[in-house]
């Protein structure tokens, strides 16, 4: 399995070094949980409509102006994989995967988020398992 060979210290070091992108993470991550799995089944269509046309679109301005704030190079800290880039693309597969036709609709406006998301570092890392 991919997470049992991963250095997780490493990624755990790096991420200590990004807890004001790690922090606003668990929002959009908290925010992403609560319109899927928090909402009754009735209400559900119209929680998900908001979380993809106006919660989200303002966390990722956020995370757009700190990943260009580190280079545009796909990573919010150095230029390697850490565990708050991890976080996020987990976080935005799981919308993704929920709320149809979200993913083009967000990472059209974020290119330094789309580059993240694409970044073949991640999807490789996370999709290992499929070996």
């Amino acid at each position: 399995m991919w997470w049992a060979s991963h250095n997780w210290e490493v990624l755990y070091r790096r991420r200590r070094s990004s807890s004001a992108a790690g922090s606003r993470i668990v929002d959009t991550f908290n925010a992403i949980a609560k319109a899927i799995f928090g909402t009754p089944a009735d209400q559900q269509a119209e929680a998900k409509e908001k979380l993809a046309k106006e919660t989200l679109p303002a966390q990722l301005t956020n995370f757009e102006k700190l990943l260009e704030k580190n280079g545009r190079n796909g990573f919010f800290v150095g230029s390697k994989l850490s565990y708050t880039d991890v976080t996020l693309w987990v976080a935005l597969q799981l919308d993704f995967s929920r709320v149809e036709g979200s993913r083009d609709q967000l990472l059209g406006a974020f290119p330094a988020v789309k580059k993240l998301v694409d970044s073949a570092c991640v999807a490789r890392d996370v999709h290992s398992t499929k070996a």
